[in-house]
């Protein structure tokens, strides 16, 4: 048995909102996800915002369900292996500054019960 000094779990993660759970925003973005993983979805709260920041930018007409799509989509098609667990993929994300090219990571590990999940962040939020 190992003695753990404390433990920041996923859930309290989401709860403090370092982490955006994906599945559970509204049941059209948890199809979504399902459509492209079979695992719970998280974002980062960094790649989060850039995601709100496009979608409320008018000028852009982006919606929620076609950026995350988006990001989804190339995170299985044009992927970089950094390990068995991790891949790095660059989407382009419009109205949320003036940087469009996004270089992201996608990482599939353990949960709070040990289940497979998956966070979706910039490189530098792992």
């Amino acid at each position: 048995m190992e003695n753990y000094i404390s433990v920041y779990t996923r859930k309290q993660a989401i709860e403090d909102g370092f982490l955006i759970d994906i599945n559970s925003l509204s049941p059209a973005l948890d199809k979504l996800a399902k459509e492209h993983y079979k695992f719970s979805i998280c974002f980062t709260s960094a790649l989060w915002a850039v995601v709100d920041k496009a979608v409320k930018n008018k000028k852009w007409m982006n919606d929620l369900e076609g950026i995350i799509h988006d990001i989804l989509w190339m995170s299985r098609a044009y992927k970089m292996t950094l390990s068995p667990s991790s891949v790095r993929f660059t989407v382009i994300i419009t109205g949320a500054g003036r940087k469009r090219n996004h270089v992201l990571e996608l990482h599939v590990h353990g949960g709070d019960e040990g289940e497979p999940v998956i966070t979706i962040g910039y490189p530098e939020d792992f």
